[in-house]
């Protein structure tokens, strides 16, 4: 907000990615194992420090048991190691100050009864930024955890009755900066996804960039766009060229 009031105040053109809280609805149980699978590692991917991993897991209530069952074996068996140990699944974090403000986090959540740890949550007593991965359940969407942006090995898990009240909790977020879709009925994803408050949304993917890709968010996200004519775009100023040939001048109006 800083930046983008400094830019404003001198009539310069801005681009803001900033974080996210992104969503990720799954829709049916077809290929549930499957799916938890790229969730785990999406979420996981760079010790959970990407601006759009998938941080809310939002799953239908049949298949929420068997949905956090499966995340806590899979997280809970995820070995932590430093970059070149070859038999890691995380690695640390940023800082050991990162580590710490996480885990407080999650301890103050608990103590509050905003959240419950079903697996992980600590700091791992051993040189670096090492924490334990971690699920949590019962979140409040209104708690710390639960609204802010967790920049770290966290995944959380929400029930939802039906998509429509996936899509609620989806978009009960100030941030927007990707959402995903899972489901084996591309229409139902499709209606679901057209529903999404984002700057880029996704079916039975996640976390995609390229090339040729817009990317950039919404809300507290921030704005614009980067990558290709997208990104070009929002760092030029167009000047207009307009020529008229000196015997029609003056003649008609421009239209």
């Amino acid at each position: 907000a800083a930046v983008a009031k400094t830019a404003g105040e001198h009539y310069k053109k801005s681009l803001l990615e900033l974080g996210g809280n992104d969503p990720f609805i799954v829709l049916d149980d077809e290929n549930l194992d499957w799916v938890l699978e790229q969730f785990t590692k999406i979420r996981m991917y760079n010790t959970g420090q990407a601006c759009n991993a998938p941080k809310r897991l939002i799953v239908m209530d049949e298949f929420y048991d068997r949905t956090v069952e499966t995340l806590e074996k899979r997280i809970g068996e995820m070995k932590v190691g430093a970059f070149d140990d070859e038999n890691a699944d995380v690695g640390p974090l940023s800082s050991i100050g990162a580590r710490d403000e996480i885990v407080e986090r999650l301890a103050e959540a608990e103590k509050n009864g905003e959240a419950t740890i079903r697996v992980g949550g600590k700091a791992i007593d051993r040189d670096g930024a090492f924490m334990e991965p971690t699920l949590l359940v019962d979140v409040d969407p209104k708690a710390d955890v639960g609204c802010n942006e967790i920049f770290g090995p966290v995944a959380i898990v929400y029930r939802a009755k039906d998509a429509a009240e996936a899509i609620e909790i989806a978009n009960d977020s100030d941030y927007g900066l990707s959402s995903s879709v899972w489901s084996t009925d591309l229409d139902a994803a499709r209606k679901v996804a057209e529903q999404l408050r984002d700057g880029m949304t996704f079916i039975n993917e996640h976390a995609v960039t390229g090339a040729g890709l817009p990317f950039g968010g919404i809300g507290r996200s921030g704005y614009g766009r980067e990558l290709a004519r997208w990104g070009v775009g929002e760092f030029v100023n167009e000047h207009l060229y307009r020529v008229s040939d000196q015997s029609s001048a003056g003649l008609s109006p421009a239209l």
